[in-house]
Formats: C-alpha cells, structure tokens, sequence
C-alpha cells in the first residue's frame, strides 16, 4: 500500500516541517530506511533517513529518491531536481523513525487485512460467511442491518450483553423504543451524514460501538455496526470499516438492488405508475385486477413528520414497523412520506390505532379521495398532501384530515392566487362580525355550526349545550342583524363559502 510524502510531512503537528517534491513521478512510497552508505543503490518507492552531512556531501551524486532530513539547525541545501525532500526539525531522529515506521506498519496490517476482507467477498460464500471473516479481522463481533433496522446478517455464537446485539427474543416495542430514543439522541443523523466511521457509547450499553453507514450507488442502504467487547478499537479498525461497509453493499445489491426495504410485486406496481414507466390504463387495468386491488375502496393516507423533528425515528424504520403492526404490505415509502393505502371505510379505525405513535412521532395525516383511477395516484396523493396542509392551517392542533372535508378550500386556496377572495365575501357575515365586535357576542360562530349541521337546530344545539329554544333565538337574531333568512338555500350556500374563506385567510 503506497503513501504520498505529503502524508508523512502531515503526520508531524507539532513539528516545523519543510516539503519540497521536486520529482512527483516518484512520491508514493512504501516503506522508510535509515542508512549512511550505498546511496547508489537506491529504490524510488522509499524514503531514506540521511543525517544532514552525508545528504550535503552526495547530493550532487544522488539519483531520483526521496529523502527524510532530521535536524535541528535550519536547512541550507542545494536542491537536487531528481529528489524529493522532507525536512523535520528535530533533535530527536529516533523517534521521528519509529514514528514513520508504525505509521508503515500499521499501513501494511490495513492491507493485509483488506486483502483478507478481499478474499472473502470473492469467495461466494455469501454475507455470513464475510461477517465471520471480518469477525477476525476487527477481533469483534459485528452485525449487519438495512435501512429498517432488519438485521440482515450478524456474528454468530458470541454473547452480548448489551440490548442493541440482535436477539431472537427481543421484543419489538423494546427495539421500537431504544432506536426511538438513539434518534432524538443524534445517533442516526450522525451515522448517516458522516463520511467516516462513528464512535459511540450509549447509556445502557457496557462497550463503545463503531458504526459506518452502507452506501451503493449512492443511496443509503444501512450500516454496520461493530461492538468493542473483545478488544478495545484501533485506529485502524476506522480504515478497514470503511473498506469493509463498501465490500457488503456489493455483497448484499449481488442479492437484492432493492435492499433498503424489501420490494413486493405491490410496492413495483404503484413505483412504475408514479414514475410513468407503466403509464397505460389497459396494463394498469390488469395489473390491479390480478392483484385483487379492484375489489376494494381504497383511498391514500399520508403520513409525514412535522416542525423540525430531524433527530427524530428514521421514516424506513417506522414504514417497517407500521407494516408489522398493521398487518399490510401496501404501504410504501417516499421520503420523507409514508404513504399507506387503505380501505376508504375504515380510516378512522386506523387512526384510533396508531393515534399513539403518530403523537410518538410527531407525525401527522391526510387522507385522499377514494381511488377510481388507479393510473392517475398522484392526484390522489396530492389531495392527501393537501388535507395535511390546509388542516393544519385551519386547526394545527388535529393529526387527522381528510380532503372531502377540504376540498372547498382548496378550489378557494387555488383561485385566491389569481383573485382577491375577500371581494367575493356575503355582505351578512361582514355585519356579524362588526355586532360580534362591538356587543361581545359569537353569533358568527353559532351561524357557522348552523351551517355545518345543514340547518339542524337540534344538533346545533346539542354541539353549544343548549337548549333547542335557546338555539331558535339565536337563529332568529342571526337572520335580524343580517338582514336575511336562512332557509333559503342559495343563501346558506353563499354564507358557507364566505366562512372557508375568511377561514383559510386567518
């Protein structure tokens, strides 16, 4: 393993150090030699240790090498165009040698044990069998997991006694609950933002951990994770595991690209639709009925994170956990949405389940249209995405929203950036809210669950807890201030659309 002489100059902080690379044909090297005598015979892949005087006396003579100076007093030399020069001042040489030689040492162990990491890739034995070889390698034992937290290969007969090692006998909510709290912690965002290998030490665990996140093709698939309860970490344990994290993202993409979550014949057929790679209604037509999907009302509920939760559990993870819980395969995951396809009639069921995690999670939903064209989904996912925005403009404080109870303020949202929609407002309820104003009464307020009750003065009554008469009055000085009556219906109507509007402008 070659090194460029501009490594070893970095070495030395805390040292003055001079550089001159005269001749970069010949700057890797791979070892360092201390030596007075036989300049003549010298290899361009080492750098030799003169003392200041036999450098001065054959610098004329001497053939293209690299040269390490040690002194204390400043250099003043004659450069020679074939030699690249490394100058160190020091009094103390001898540990300037040892210093380069384990920094070799150690560059050769990383080699050796790259090769053997190597060499069980190529085998064809599989991960396992690279685990147990790397196993070796680190004298740790290590564990494998994708983006979902599925353990996909981990060090077999050893005993760990720290919660985070794969056991058969874990419970999920145990798992769910740890990597919930390494996730307000930092611990993933950390592992997969860092190019580098991370050291951790968790509360609960009695030996440090080294992880590095798996990349193929640039997508993030998982990490590996190594746990320091044989022998404490070396420095170059850093260099092998990054070596090693690019070894198993081959070996496991030799088994499935897809490995970030499993992908099933359901998870392929809404990916194509949405990417347009299946984009005719007759191929689409067959495929959802071949897949029983034309025999249900289903609709779309989207889930997303909301505020700034980066620290928060990975979206993969909860995707697999909410498909555990749920008992469904038809769910999928676009960062940073999950999007869950259900039967339109029981999405408040579903609510009731999850509300909890979702609270967990800071996560919100919002709920489609029942599905009738199966070839336009992301239509039906941007009315999802829309009921999560607008209700949560209208009442941030609810997690549930369904679009059929929005959609007029959508089409209002939507033509509010082309029109003023204030000009469009009924005369009544600007006199409502001036009386409301003046004499501290709500009688906008008692209008607008009129209106939302169709007109049924005992439901609205029962909503304000009070009696039907009582309910009556209003109604009446309702129809007095504003100079109107509400059993017409194009009045109601007019009223109604004037209240989602002054709505979506608060």
């Amino acid at each position: 393993m070659e090194t460029k002489i501009k490594t070893l100059a970095s070495l030395f902080k805390t040292e003055e150090v001079r550089l001159w690379i005269n001749n970069p044909q010949i700057d890797n090297l791979t070892d360092i030699v201390k030596m007075d005598k036989g300049l003549e015979l010298t290899n361009p892949r080492l750098i030799y240790m003169l003392s200041l005087e036999t450098y001065n006396n054959s610098n004329k003579d001497l053939k293209a090498m690299n040269v390490l100076l040690v002194s204390e007093k400043s250099l003043t030399v004659e450069m020679n165009p074939m030699i690249n020069l490394l100058w160190i001042r020091s009094s103390q040489a001898d540990k300037i040698l040892k210093k380069i030689n384990d920094f070799f040492i150690q560059k050769s162990l990383i080699e050796k044990n790259q090769d053997q990491l190597t060499k069980a890739f190529f085998s064809g034995k599989g991960l396992q069998h690279l685990i147990d070889q790397a196993q070796k390698v680190f004298e740790n034992p290590m564990f494998i997991s994708d983006l979902t937290f599925r353990i996909l290969g981990f060090s077999k007969g050893v005993q760990i006694r720290d919660p985070s090692w794969p056991s058969d006998t874990s419970e999920k909510t145990d798992n769910y609950l740890r990597i919930q709290k390494l996730s307000e912690k930092g611990v993933f965002k950390r592992l997969y933002e860092s190019q580098y290998p991370c050291l951790e030490q968790f509360d609960y665990a009695s030996h440090p951990w080294l992880a590095m996140k798996i990349v193929y093709q640039n997508n993030i698939i998982g990490h590996v994770a190594i746990v320091a309860s044989k022998r404490e970490f070396l420095e170059m344990d850093h260099d092998l595991l990054i070596y090693f994290s690019k070894l198993i993202a081959s070996e496991v993409a030799k088994v499935d690209e897809n490995h970030v979550v499993s992908m099933t014949a359901f998870d392929h057929l809404i990916m194509d639709i949405l990417n347009g790679s299946l984009n005719k209604q007759e191929l689409i037509d067959q495929q959802v009925k071949k897949m029983g999907l034309d025999q249900g009302q289903y609709c779309l509920l989207v889930l997303k994170k909301t505020g700034n939760f980066s620290n928060r559990v990975p979206e993969a993870y909860l995707l697999n956990y909410l498909k555990s819980f749920l008992a469904t395969d038809k769910i999928i995951l676009q960062q940073p949405t999950i999007i869950l396809f259900a039967d339109a009639r029981k999405t408040s069921q579903i609510y009731s389940e999850i509300k909890g995690f979702l609270q967990e999670n800071a996560m919100k939903i919002g709920v489609s249209l029942e599905i009738k064209d199966w070839k336009n989904l992301k239509y039906y996912i941007r009315q999802a995405d829309r009921a999560l925005e607008l209700g949560l403009i209208l009442n941030e404080t609810l997690s549930f929203f369904r679009y059929q109870n929005l959609t007029a303020f959508d089409i209002l949202e939507l033509a509010g950036r082309q029109i003023e929609l204030m000009q469009f407002c009924h005369p009544a309820i600007i006199k409502l809210q001036e009386y409301d104003l003046k004499n501290h009464t709500d009688y906008l307020s008692s209008l607008e669950i009129y209106l939302e009750f169709d007109g049924n003065i005992t439901e609205s009554a029962a909503y304000f807890s009070i009696h039907r008469n009582s309910m009556l009055y209003r109604i009446g000085k309702i129809e007095e201030i504003a100079g109107l009556s509400l059993a017409d219906v194009n009045t109601k109507y007019d009223l109604m659309t004037t209240i989602k509007i002054i709505q979506l402008s608060k």
